[in-house]
């Protein structure tokens, strides 16, 4: 993840349900896409190894954001990708 002509989605709770939906479609719509989880590290990879391997950029960051401290910290990552 490192081109900036292309807009960086974060996708919070991404590893499952809505949020590995909305992280999947934004990818094939070009996007890359910097998708958060709490605890589910396995399901977060798959997700990110799905879009990679559709040739799309993701990266995943475990993260709380109702933690305004991991929030900040998250959007901080998101920037600098």
């Amino acid at each position: 993840m490192g081109r900036t002509d292309t807009k960086v989605a974060i996708v919070t709770g991404g590893s499952r349900g809505i949020g590995r939906a909305i992280a999947l479609a934004l990818a094939a719509a070009g996007h890359r896409v910097m998708l958060t989880y709490r605890e589910r590290d396995k399901a977060a990879n798959e997700v990110v190894a799905q879009i990679t391997a559709g040739g799309g950029e993701a990266r995943c960051e475990r993260a709380d954001v109702a933690r305004p401290e991991q929030a900040r910290a998250l959007v901080e990552v998101a920037l600098q990708v």
